[in-house]
């Protein structure tokens, strides 16, 4: 996993820490990517591109709400960065079954959570789990 999918997830995290409504980054494709599994697990409610004044792109990064709170992601875990390698066969995704952890893998279809690897039958690299 690229480190700076790394400091994407962990600006979220933090910005969801601190209870904000919404963050901006810089633009990349590779973000494009990991903020379209977010949004589909529920991590957040929105994103979109915008350009400012000088061409340069951007991402605005809504986090989720609930009754006017923002909710927080509890846990950002790395399993895989690029000193330490590891790969999940589909077996072995089978016998992982937790509901309230989201498990994001790379595959060879792009980046899929553990349910989508599942219904697919793929394993792959384990990024990081997130609750």
């Amino acid at each position: 996993m690229k480190i700076t999918l790394i400091n994407l997830l962990l600006l979220v995290k933090n910005a969801s820490d601190l209870k904000k409504e919404k963050v901006v980054c810089s633009y990349n494709r590779s973000f494009m990517v990991l903020l379209k599994c977010l949004y589909k697990e529920g991590f957040i409610s929105y994103f979109k591109v915008v350009s400012n004044e000088t061409n340069k792109m951007k991402i605005v990064i809504g986090l989720q709400h609930s009754h006017g709170k923002v909710l927080s992601i509890s846990t950002l875990k790395f399993l895989s960065v690029p000193s330490h390698l590891v790969y999940l066969t589909y077996k072995e995704l089978c016998k992982v079954s937790d509901k309230k952890i989201a498990l994001f893998l790379s595959t060879h279809l792009g980046i899929l959570t553990q349910t989508q690897c599942k219904k697919h039958r793929v394993g792959g690299s384990p990024l990081f789990l997130m609750s």
